[in-house]
């Protein structure tokens, strides 16, 4: 059972670190909706969204996996940007449905980046 432990971890730390982005993203959002401030504190909400969902992420991902912390943030950053860049190879900018979606996006692979750092330097200095 010590061994199946680890394993199972190692299995399941991108799905769920997926789907905490979903759910942190979601529930954000859905707060919002029972005191929209409207105006400016509507585009804030999206931009403070995607930032808190894409540190969760990593987040996520960091605190599911057993053990090599380090390398797993690496992974995920290196991932993350690969990922950012076949999307602005393949997909048109008028894919994502105006600025807004854009700038969620853009918020929410920048907070993976920081995110990520601030874990490696974390890590690093224990």
């Amino acid at each position: 059972m010590d061994k199946l432990h680890p394993i199972i971890r190692w299995i399941l730390f991108i799905p769920a670190s997926l789907l905490v982005a979903v759910a942190t993203d979601n529930f954000i959002l859905f707060a919002h909706n029972f005191y929209p401030g409207g105006g400016i504190a509507t585009y804030f909400n999206q931009i403070s969204a995607a930032a808190i969902s894409g540190a969760a992420t990593i987040y996520a991902a960091y605190y599911i996996a057993p053990y090599f912390k380090k390398r797993v943030v690496i992974g995920y950053a290196i991932f993350t940007f690969l990922f950012l860049l076949i999307t602005l190879a393949i997909v048109p900018s008028s894919y994502f449905g105006g600025i807004m979606e854009t700038l969620r996006y853009a918020t929410y692979n920048i907070a993976i980046f920081v995110m990520g750092w601030y874990l490696y330097k974390e890590e690093k200095n224990d």
